[in-house]
């Protein structure tokens, strides 16, 4: 350390960086991600009363003539809350004119559960930067907090797309006069945001959509709504429906391999005979779905996250086939770590080459499983 100190200001934050700066920004990532995995469902019961008093701040404008339909709704970052260590979100409802919308109608929702560690993160980092003897100036380190900000900010995005299905079904919300189209959207203040929810009450007629989804031409449908549909023997090699909701839809004998279904609600829908070979299905929900004869051949949706030092986004939560009808499935060479078979028909299920690893089976099922050794090993019995 003393060799160090005697470098000029460049240097000595490299240094500063090597020794500490790496490690502790990657220690602080990391913890936020054990957070995330084992702590999502606490964070919901503060979102959902934050979701509750905005819509009801909504109503009360809207009865009192001074609030259109709404259109969008925007949640935005703002990084001088960050700085102040008070991580508010500001919550923005407009009209169909999104942010040309004048009448002003704000709410806060705050994330403290994910950006309690960016602060852990500022003090630690400020810890070490004693140890340069006034060498390495405070700003440094608040520019560096603000540089690790975004993957904090990516935790609130993966937790606004899991919580706002369960928001929207709150009467607070069903009161409130929308469009007929609604988008929820998160990002930075006054930048760039993306989808996060949709709301459509707009009348679908399955052929039309089929029609749609077949000539998708690489449209990604994120957030889309395309329940209780019937899409059958439909041509959709390759379609990317990331964090839609076809729950009850039919799509049996479908064409859907390399598909993106990440995030997708696929609950108590018809898949008998789908081709979903080489899909990603990470966080896919195929709970009480009829999979019968289906082909899972090399689909990818393992749970967790890379190793600390390859961090690129917040892990993933297993795929869910709870209470499926899994009847013949092909699962060769899967990767289904952490997948959840809990309640599901594994008749006769191909798991030949599959990783297996902590993914949850009933124990009365194993031995009715055709296994090798090392996969009877990984999985969590219940």
């Amino acid at each position: 350390m003393e060799g160090a100190l005697k470098l000029g200001p460049n240097k000595v934050w490299l240094d500063f960086a090597e020794r500490y700066g790496n490690d502790i920004c990657q220690k602080k990532i990391m913890e936020l991600e054990r957070y995330y995995q084992d702590h999502r469902e606490d964070c919901v019961s503060d979102f959902r009363e934050s979701f509750r008093q905005i819509c009801l701040k909504i109503k009360a404008m809207q009865l009192s003539n001074e609030k259109d339909k709404i259109g969008y709704l925007t949640y935005s970052m703002l990084r001088t809350a960050i700085l102040r260590k008070k991580p508010i979100y500001l919550i923005e409802a407009t009209n169909k004119e999104h942010f040309f919308d004048r009448e002003e109608c704000w709410g806060e929702y705050d994330p403290g559960w994910a950006f309690r560690f960016l602060d852990e993160l500022e003090i630690e980092l400020e810890e070490k930067r004693k140890l340069y003897l006034g060498q390495i100036a405070k700003p440094n380190i608040e520019q560096l907090k603000l540089q690790e900000t975004p993957k904090y900010h990516r935790y609130v995005i993966c937790f606004l797309r899991y919580v706002m299905p369960q928001a929207v079904l709150l009467p607070e919300f069903q009161e409130i006069d929308k469009e007929e189209k609604l988008e929820v959207r998160a990002g930075e203040y006054l930048d760039s945001s993306e989808v996060v929810g949709k709301v459509n009450r707009q009348t679908k007629e399955p052929g039309s959509i089929k029609s749609l989804l077949e000539d998708g031409n690489g449209t990604v449908y994120e957030c889309e709504t395309f329940t209780a549909l019937n899409l059958a023997q439909g041509n959709y090699w390759g379609i990317n429906l990331c964090y839609c909701d076809l729950r009850g839809s039919d799509l049996s004998n479908s064409q859907m391999q390399y598909s993106v279904l990440t995030g997708t609600k696929l609950n108590r829908a018809m898949l008998q005979g789908t081709n979903l070979s080489e899909s990603l299905i990470y966080e896919a929900d195929f709970g009480e779905s009829i999979l019968k004869g289906a082909n899972f051949y090399r689909a990818q949706g393992p749970s967790g996250v890379n190793a600390a030092e390859n961090w690129k986004a917040p892990g993933y939560f297993g795929v869910s086939f709870q209470k499926a009808n899994l009847e013949g499935v092909n699962f060769k060479d899967a990767n289904l770590k952490g997948a959840n078979f809990t309640g599901a028909n594994l008749k006769d299920v191909n798991f030949e080459g599959a990783n297996l690893e902590k993914a949850v089976f009933l124990k009365e099922t194993a031995d009715s499983l055709d296994l090798d050794e090392t996969q009877k090993n990984s999985i969590v019995w219940e």
